[in-house]
């Protein structure tokens, strides 16, 4: 199977600790190395996720971080980037794991770079899934 990950690096720390823990979950899985997709911002995760699902790519993680400020850009972003997410899944049947944290803070997101992880196991549960339910006719 192939893997890819699409990594929003607006905040380099904790995107490099969010794909270290998704690399790590994808390669005690038996997964070969996975593309690796660069993104600015959260916003852009899903159009890279899209370009990657028609590229027949098997398991998809999506890893990033949207920290709640003074205005509603925090909720603006994290809607749309989980809406896009979820949109590219539905609509290319893609097994896709969203590690896209939507916190208050720095320390509540460097907590959790596990979460990388995290999106990395569901993604692979989502392409075992689609592999064991067959077409219905």
């Amino acid at each position: 199977m192939k893997s890819a990950i699409v990594l929003a690096d607006f905040y380099p720390d904790i995107a490099e600790g969010l794909l270290e823990s998704c690399r790590l979950a994808l390669t005690e899985a038996g997964m070969a190395k996975p593309s690796l997709v660069r993104v600015p911002g959260a916003l852009e995760i899903p159009f890279a996720l899209q370009t990657l699902a028609r590229s027949k790519v098997d398991v998809l993680v999506a890893l990033g971080c949207v920290i709640r400020g003074e205005t509603r850009h925090f909720d603006i972003v994290s809607d749309i980037c989980a809406r896009g997410i979820l949109r590219v899944q539905l609509d290319f049947n893609a097994p896709i794991g969203n590690g896209v944290l939507t916190v208050e803070n720095k320390m509540q997101a460097l907590a959790r770079l596990d979460k990388g992880g995290v999106a990395a196991k569901a993604a692979l549960t989502l392409a075992q899934l689609k592999r064991e339910i067959p077409p219905i006719a």
